[in-house]
């Protein structure tokens, strides 16, 4: 059963970021994404954009992460 399976390109940065830098990176992503222009051209090109902010991209890894363990065995 592959419910739930998707691709997700993340941006991630290294451990221990400070909070305020994170917020700022997060909050710039999140700006650039909702561009008009950009989203038309993501139309466009049948490439529609859906960010995530930081704490949506942890639960969306960590959900696929628990997808993939359920077939470790069968992916060796």
């Amino acid at each position: 059963d592959l419910d739930g399976l998707f691709v997700h390109r993340l941006i991630a940065a290294p451990p221990g970021l400070p909070a305020d830098i994170k917020a700022t990176l997060e909050k710039a992503f999140l700006a650039a994404m909702a561009d008009p222009e950009l989203q038309a051209v993501a139309q466009k090109t049948s490439r529609p954009l859906a960010p995530l902010n930081a704490t949506q991209a942890e639960a969306a890894v960590k959900q696929q992460l628990q997808l993939y363990l359920r077939f470790k065995d069968k992916l060796k």
